[in-house]
């Protein structure tokens, strides 16, 4: 008992710190306005009134359920107070994540501390940009990730009913966990996937207690109208600051113009630079978006049936994990900046290999230590290509040519070089 009290302390004393950090920042920027959480907060206040607040929002559209809205009536009775309870609650969702990748997976593998030192400041420089993006304008992505990883965890460790409930309310919010019910669907969690189902539905009749049945039938028309991935809006995205798929594929293979994209940019070229590989029809383009997403999920099942008798069952669920956030963020439509915390259960994994690999460099193979510097080239690139740093010009460059987007595709590709079978070994032949 006394060694798993000292294991904690270890795990609880940087991480204090880091809620700490996030506490101060969010609070400040809260603080302020022009801030996205405002969008969520005017749809609180006006839900159950005349007010459309999926159509007629001030601040920005609106794109979450109507259970969300009313979730959020405590504390959207003033937009200020609102926003720094919002940041609070995110800061403690983000703290909790990182206690999730160190104590779930981390420290399944080694409990040297220089080498978690390491990782932690790598994991957390990494993520630092795309936490205080969204914290700067409010987002959800925070929350939703880490009601992804807490539910699976929790079904998985089988305290079903919690991680349903969970589970139900992210997909209630924002749809996007939907992909983690086909996961545990995959791992035959069949009681869990009856629950969340359950509990979902359940969660769509709730408004009906506050805008009686007509009007909850009309929030979630207007909801499905504005978040459906096949709907015309999200079909194709011309937006270099989106990375998912819907937005990759087309900037190299459609041309867009003025008439088949009205109101949006026309952005076929970037200071000269030209991005078309060959010029393809708006069916061809969905159809091959549709084909991408759906090899994107044979991937993550690809992922789940390998190794199903692993001797490392609960590193192979953060690993299993990991790729289920990118090909989430890859198939779901307008996934920005902000939505790029997907990628940080992945870039933990792989800088844990990283690290292994440095720490005992002499003694490793070639192969191991070129794929250990591809790992930390990623990494300088995710955590230190922001404005401030590399200047407007190379960041429009970059995201000119979706960079993030092809990372992502790339970390899926590491995780699959880099099962939990090689990180234990690697760290075997470190303490032989």
């Amino acid at each position: 008992m006394s060694d798993k009290r000292n294991l904690i302390e270890r795990i609880s004393i940087p991480i204090l710190v880091i809620l700490g950090i996030l506490l101060l920042y969010s609070i400040m920027r809260a603080s302020h306005a022009g801030h996205d959480a405002n969008v969520y907060l005017y749809a609180s206040q006006h839900i159950g009134t005349a007010v459309n607040i999926y159509d007629l929002n001030p601040y920005n559209k609106y794109l979450y359920s109507p259970l969300f809205a009313f979730l959020l009536k405590p504390i959207s009775w003033n937009l200020t107070f609102g926003r720094i309870v919002w940041a609070i609650i995110n800061s403690f969702a983000a703290a909790r994540i990182f206690w999730l990748l160190k104590f779930r997976m981390t420290h399944l593998v080694t409990n040297n501390k220089s080498i978690l030192s390491v990782w932690l400041i790598l994991t957390a420089l990494c993520s630092l940009s795309y936490i205080t993006h969204n914290f700067n304008l409010g987002q959800i992505n925070i929350l939703i990730l880490w009601m992804t990883m807490e539910a699976v965890i929790r079904v998985m460790d089988n305290k079903t009913i919690s991680g349903s409930g969970i589970l139900a309310l992210g997909i209630n919010i924002k749809i996007i966990p939907l992909l983690a019910g086909f996961y545990l669907l995959c791992k035959g969690k069949i009681k869990s996937s009856f629950f969340t189902g359950a509990i979902v539905v359940l969660s769509l009749a709730i408004p009906i207690l506050f805008v009686g049945w007509s009007g909850n039938i009309e929030l979630h028309k207007n909801w499905f109208n504005t978040i459906n991935p096949s709907g015309e809006k999200y079909a194709i995205e011309n937006d270099n600051g989106c990375h998912s798929l819907n937005a990759l594929i087309p900037a190299f293979f459609y041309e867009f113009t003025a008439e088949k994209t009205p109101n949006t940019g026309i952005e076929n070229t970037y200071f000269g630079y030209e991005r078309i590989i060959t010029k393809m029809s708006m069916k061809q383009v969905t159809t091959l978006l549709l084909i991408s997403r759906l090899l994107a999920v044979l991937v993550l099942v690809l992922f789940i049936l390998r190794n199903r008798k692993t001797n490392h069952p609960k590193m192979k669920m953060m690993w299993e994990i990991a790729a289920l956030c990118l090909v989430t963020f890859l198939i779901f439509p307008h996934q920005k900046k902000y939505a790029l915390i997907y990628i940080l259960p992945a870039m933990a994994y792989m800088i844990l290999y990283a690290v292994l690999v440095i720490q005992h460099w002499k003694s490793k193979q070639w192969n191991q230590k070129l794929l250990g510097i591809f790992v930390l080239m990623i990494w300088l690139y995710v955590s230190f290509t922001g404005r401030d740093i590399i200047g407007n010009y190379l960041v429009g460059l970059f995201d000119f040519y979706h960079v993030m987007g092809f990372i992502v595709l790339t970390l899926l590709v590491l995780l699959w070089i880099v099962p939990p079978e090689k990180i234990f070994k690697l760290n075997a032949s470190q303490t032989s």
